[in-house]
């Protein structure tokens, strides 16, 4: 499974509609 910039980008704006702003410090922390 070979993801290009454009899946990349909308898998991250989905995570960011998913999860919220505020979780998203917790979640890069845990990367």
């Amino acid at each position: 499974m070979r993801l290009g910039a454009g899946e990349i980008i909308v898998i991250l704006v989905l995570a960011l509609l998913f999860f919220g702003p505020s979780k998203l410090p917790q979640l890069g922390s845990s990367l």
